[in-house]
This record gives C-alpha cells, structure tokens and sequence, in this order.
C-alpha cells in the first residue's frame, strides 16, 4: 500500500467510526431508545462526549475542505465539473456551519432533560456533517489525477496528534455509551 493509500484508508476509517457512531445515536434517539423514555439513564456525559467527537470531526473535514479549495485554486484552473463539486462543498460547509451553533448550545446544556432534547438533533447534525464528507469526497474523485503525495497529506490533514485524538474521543463515547444502557 503507498502513502495516497493508506491516507484514503484513514480518512474511510473515520468515516466508518463516525458512522458507527452515529448509528448508535440514532438507535438511542429512535422510538424504543432512551431518549424515549422520561426515566432514561443516558448520561449528560454521553451526549456531551458525542457532540464533543462530531465538533472535532467538523473541524477536520473543515480543515480538509478548506485545504482542497486552496489547492484547487482560482477559477481559470476549474473545469465546469471542479466548479460545481467546490460550490457543492461551499453548501456543505454553511451547512455545517449552521449545525456547529446548535451544537454548541447543546454542549452548554447541563440539565439532563435539555441534554436530552438536544440529543435528538445530533442525528441531523450526521446527515450534514455526512454532507460536507460526502461533497469533500467528490472533489478528491477530481482531483486523484492532479493531486502529488504532498497534496494530498496536505489535504487528509492526518498527524498522529489528530488520529489519537479521534482515538480518544471516539473511546469517550462509547465508554459512556455502554453507562447509557442503550
């Protein structure tokens, strides 16, 4: 496997983490889950520390798709198709931007029963954080021919600081998940 391979393996990996995630969250936020019943126990610590995983996600693959708008450059360089996929990640990321307010507001949510509510929420802050990999994942299609090894470590924005604390915050949840009874 090269260098461009094992960054496209990373970043699916966290994909796949942040939709394992998220399908736990969904089953949690789902009409027979916890968030269903009055007298749930899950935690403030679970929402808190999944809200806390899908913010650093966010700025990841904001990181990720700011570094691939710079490399594709001014607008002489675009073709109608790379002109279109970097409108499409500039939708995904004012969409993303929109998500992170709410999910601040639920980070400064206490009270379990607000914790609770703002919970539901995060299965929609998915979908749009899914939107920007999505757009994100489009560009790279593009750009796999024009892109050098050194664009794309560029662009993975990968360092062993960052993949520990995924690691990290990934644990958290699902430490807390596992107290949730889910």
């Amino acid at each position: 496997m090269n260098e461009i391979q094992l960054l496209k393996a990373h970043l699916a990996s966290e994909r796949e983490h942040l939709r394992a995630l998220a399908a736990r969250s969904a089953a949690a936020a789902g009409p027979s889950g916890p968030l269903a019943r009055p007298d749930s126990d899950l935690s403030v610590e679970y929402i808190t520390s999944y809200i806390s995983y899908l913010m650093f996600i966010i700025r990841k693959e904001r990181a990720r798709a700011e570094a691939h708008a710079e490399r594709f450059g001014g607008a002489k360089s675009q073709g109608p198709m790379e002109h279109a996929a970097l409108e499409r990640l500039q939708e995904a990321l004012a969409s993303v931007a929109t998500i992170e307010v709410s999910l601040r507001a639920a980070l400064a949510a206490r009270g379990a029963p607000e914790a609770r509510e703002r919970a539901r929420e995060l299965v929609d802050a998915v979908a749009v954080v899914e939107a920007l990999i999505d757009a994100r994942v489009a560009l790279e299609a593009l750009a796999s021919s024009r892109y050098t090894v050194d664009d794309w470590r560029h662009t993975a924005q990968i360092d062993a600081d960052s993949i520990l604390e995924e690691r990290r915050l990934r644990a958290q949840v699902l430490q807390h998940h596992g107290r949730a009874a889910c």
